[in-house]
């Protein structure tokens, strides 16, 4: 762990956005999100705060069910469909979002997860392999760096992080003591 559990504690309380705040911390920490929310609920911080985990995902999912106001991404179009119109049909880019649903306020589609943008890390793309000719791409372009580069490139990357955190610290300790907190 980079940071004490106080520091923890102490960025998430501050935190406008707390949800995108605990994957902050995972990655800052070099752990996972439970691990965080694990020390989060040690530190005082109630758990109804803390966003929940989501269910597992459903074994095969069930063609949706369009209501009005519902868009729904299939593998190459998204189909919107309104109370008074025929569904009209969007063309997407397969690998800009995964598959899924977003619903307009007025019902939900079963078996479906919200647009979420996809971006898997270098490493996680050498291991699996590249899904779409984006990361292909990437991947060509990654294996052209030269060794010692990468390792110049991550050394510099690794100290600029341990440079922020002590920044953040810092920033943290002001923080708190103009908000009347102990500060050590």
């Amino acid at each position: 762990m980079q940071m004490s559990n106080a520091e923890i504690v102490g960025k998430y309380k501050r935190a406008d956005d707390k949800k995108a705040q605990i994957s902050i911390l995972a990655e800052l920490n070099g752990c996972d999100k439970e691990k965080i929310k694990q020390i989060l609920l040690e530190g005082g911080v109630p758990e109804s705060e803390l966003p929940k985990a989501r269910g597992p995902k459903p074994k095969e999912a069930k063609e949706p069910k369009l209501k009005p106001g519902v868009y729904v991404k299939t593998e190459k179009t998204a189909v919107a469909q309104t109370e008074k119109s025929e569904p009209a049909v969007i063309p997407v880019l397969d690998d800009e979002v995964i598959p899924g649903a977003i619903t307009g306020g007025e019902g939900d589609v079963e078996g479906y997860e919200p647009m979420i943008p996809t971006y898997r890390p270098i490493e996680q793309i050498l291991a699996d392999g590249p899904k779409n000719e984006r990361e292909a791409e990437r991947l060509e372009r990654h294996k052209l760096i030269p060794e010692p580069v990468k390792e110049l490139c991550m050394a510099e990357r690794d100290r600029l992080i341990q440079e922020i955190l002590k920044l953040e610290k810092r920033h943290d300790q002001i923080a708190d003591y103009l908000n009347g907190e102990a500060v050590c």
